[in-house]
């Protein structure tokens, strides 16, 4: 992660929350991501699943998110 998370108080059955974040992907790729936050053994890591092309869509889907209208789930 290079930025800080936009954290959604919306979390998976594992108890992971989903997070909007700038970062890196496994193959370097930077930008900005929505995945999920986990914390394992005290170290938190960032599994993304969505990629989004710039930073204003990321924010769109985050407010979508917040507001009821999906669940984050691209």
């Amino acid at each position: 992660m290079i930025g800080k998370s936009l954290e959604t108080n919306v979390f998976n059955n594992l108890g992971d929350e989903l997070v909007f974040f700038e970062g890196h992907s496994d193959l370097g790729v930077k930008g900005w991501f929505s995945g999920w936050k986990l914390d394992i053994r005290g170290r938190k890591s960032y599994h993304p699943f969505s990629f989004f092309e710039n930073e204003e869509d990321m924010r769109k889907e985050y407010e979508r998110v917040i507001s009821g209208e999906t669940d984050g789930y691209l």
